[in-house]
């Protein structure tokens, strides 16, 4: 309305500056109304896919998160509701077309998840954080793709203030870090999950967090074990190959 009453100010004063009258000002006005129009729909279009836009990043943003304090709570029934039937597979940092461990659906992530990783009463004391995320969408505003840094903390035992020492066998130390891309759809109003790339880019000592690769082949053969004296070698990825780039 604002920008309505300012753009009637503007062919007025125009007007009167011409010396013409009220009432020729009033056909002029007239005249420039259906451009008006037009502006003012096209205006409220762009800023209802905006808010569409904006809506949807906060959405993606917060299951991000709720996804490492699954992890970090061992919350299987939140990890399966997560991925529902995305896509999960482990890219070469090296190379972005090689995939490694794709699993199908998030039940059979939670179950790998299960069986994969070790546990100190109940959870597996890790701590997995995200950050630098950025959601991008495509033209329709109808497809996203989130890419964001995580980095796995770890700690077995505690640190003793009065003697200055740490307790248990694995102080607390960075295990692991690297990149997640995320790929996201709507369907009837409803953002879903259809696929995470998982780049594991540096790795560090996963030997009091990882029993066993959490690794499915891509034919779907289950959990292939790959122990290494005193745990899981992981494998070393360069991280040459950017995973950030828009939905298509």
């Amino acid at each position: 309305m604002a920008k309505s009453g300012t753009r009637r100010s503007l062919v007025l004063g125009t007007a009167a500056a011409a010396g013409l009258s009220a009432s020729a000002a009033g056909a002029a006005e007239t005249a420039h109304a259906p451009d008006a129009t037009a502006d003012l729909a096209a205006e409220l279009k762009a800023m209802r896919l905006e808010m569409r836009k904006l809506t949807a990043e906060r959405y993606i943003r917060d299951q991000l998160y709720r996804y490492q304090e699954a992890v970090n709570r061992a919350d299987f029934a939140e990890m399966e509701r997560f991925f529902g039937d995305a896509k999960i597979a482990t890219v070469s940092a090296a190379n972005a077309d090689e995939l490694h461990g794709v699993v199908l659906g998030g039940k059979r992530f939670a179950d790998g998840f299960k069986q994969s990783v070790r546990f100190y009463d109940g959870i597996p004391r890790v701590q997995y954080c995200a950050s630098n995320a950025i959601v991008q969408f495509n033209d329709a505003a109808d497809k996203a793709t989130c890419h964001a840094y995580y980095f796995i903390f770890q700690s077995v035992g505690d640190f003793d203030y009065r003697k200055g020492v740490q307790t248990g066998e694995f102080p607390l130390q960075v295990i692991g870090c690297g990149r997640y891309l995320d790929t996201y759809v709507q369907a009837d109003g409803v953002w879903k999950m259809t696929e995470r790339e998982i780049y594991s880019d540096l790795s560090g000592d996963y030997s009091h967090h990882m029993a066993m690769s959490p690794s499915t082949s891509a034919k779907g053969q289950g959990l292939d074990p790959q122990r290494a004296s005193g745990g899981l070698k992981p494998k070393v990825q360069t991280g040459k190959v950017s995973a950030l780039r828009p939905p298509t």
